[in-house]
């Protein structure tokens, strides 16, 4: 079964229009969760996709624009929608079916879209921000192979 990456993005950016992968640099979590994504796949523009409260699902090479919006000022049915959008893209760029996603996003950006997916993993569910970053960092220097 082929595993697909969802990184969140995140409210540090960059202050200049560049791809997506480079956009939430500036953040430590953002960056965490990339290098512990990075450290387990064997094509990271087809595994690892970025959830964005203004674009929906972003591919690392697309190229964006800084922008200030978060799923915390919207509405439930913005965040149903945004979800739906969400599931659609992943929907043309990989098997949903077949493929096990894991989730390194909080429950804002994940649960739009958690009822459409078969075969979720959250692996930061219920931690707080420093020790998500924490375990990102551990867990991307033990790594041993498996997920």
């Amino acid at each position: 079964m082929k595993t697909v990456f969802l990184i969140s993005c995140t409210k540090s950016k960059q202050n200049h229009s560049c791809k997506a992968e480079d956009m939430y640099k500036p953040s430590e979590l953002y960056s965490a969760a990339l290098g512990y994504a990075l450290n387990r796949v064997d094509d990271k523009e087809r595994q690892i996709f970025i959830l964005s409260a203004k674009h929906g699902l972003l591919e690392l090479s697309d190229r964006i624009s800084p922008y200030d919006m978060t799923l915390k000022n919207m509405s439930s049915d913005e965040c149903d929608e945004w979800g739906h959008r969400v599931f659609t893209k992943l929907s043309q760029l990989v098997d949903v079916n077949n493929t096990e996603f894991v989730i390194l996003a909080g429950q804002d950006y994940t649960n739009p879209f958690r009822l459409f997916l078969v075969n979720l993993r959250e692996q930061l569910k219920g931690k707080a921000f420093g020790p998500r970053i924490q375990w990102l960092k551990q867990n991307t220097a033990n790594w041993r192979g498996e997920i």
